[in-house]
């Protein structure tokens, strides 16, 4: 954000003086305040998310492991069902990766292996597989 700061800046004083880059910093200011206070809500519209209540999702989530896992296994299997069509630059925010990718794709994975992550859910469950 500094850094684009910095550009806008830049730019303003050169196309216009100190006008222009009093102008351009405003602007800087306004976009990342925007972008700062905003940009979940930005992503959820981007995707059409919509908030769904416990009946609709059949499973209600608690702090039990056991109920974290099970809404995972749904989560993996609707995403197999309906695959998303997801930007690269928002698949960080997604709690199942919807990026399919193999290979190298995978040394820069910002999600664990669904399976992995379920595993690791039923140990502290206590329940070994």
């Amino acid at each position: 954000m500094a850094l684009l700061t910095v550009l806008l800046v830049t730019i303003g004083a050169s196309l216009g003086g100190q006008g222009g880059m009093m102008m351009a910093f405003i602007f800087a200011v306004i976009m990342n305040g925007v972008s700062y206070w905003f940009s979940d809500k930005i992503v959820l519209r981007m995707y059409g998310a919509k908030e769904i209540s416990a009946d609709e999702t059949g499973a209600a989530i608690s702090g039990e492991p056991l109920s974290l896992a099970n809404a995972l296994r749904k989560l993996e299997r609707g995403m197999e069902r309906i695959p998303m069509e997801a930007n690269p630059a928002t698949a960080h925010m997604f709690i199942v990766n919807p990026l399919i990718g193999g290979g190298l794709m995978t040394l820069f994975s910002t999600h664990p292996p669904m399976q992995e992550r379920i595993r690791r859910l039923e140990s502290m469950a206590g329940i070994r597989q």
